[in-house]
């Protein structure tokens, strides 16, 4: 898998633990169940927990970890590119955008 990451947004995720992981959310229904939704991939800071890292697989990217949830649909990644987002004025968030 080819991850396209902006220099940016590299030199963040370097700056801050060199590692992130791309996951989709969950949805716990009101008896307990759960489903993974197709909606945008998430990206956070960091590391699965030690309960969750058989979930993802890891992907070295130049300097940095990456961590990609089994469950993720890999095309929601074709044609993306990490970036970085301001929010708020000071708040920094990563995200996908188009090409």
């Amino acid at each position: 898998m080819d991850i396209k990451i902006d220099e940016r947004a590299y030199n963040f995720i370097v700056n801050n633990g060199e590692t992130i992981k791309i996951y989709t959310n969950s949805i716990r229904g009101c008896c307990g169940g759960q489903t993974t939704v197709a909606m945008e991939p998430q990206i956070e800071l960091g590391t699965p927990t030690s309960n969750d890292i058989d979930n993802y697989k890891r992907i070295n990217h130049r300097q940095i970890t990456i961590y990609i949830n089994k469950n993720l649909d890999e095309e929601m990644l074709t044609g993306k590119k990490i970036i970085i987002k301001r929010a708020l004025g000071i708040f920094k968030r990563l995200i996908l955008s188009n090409e």
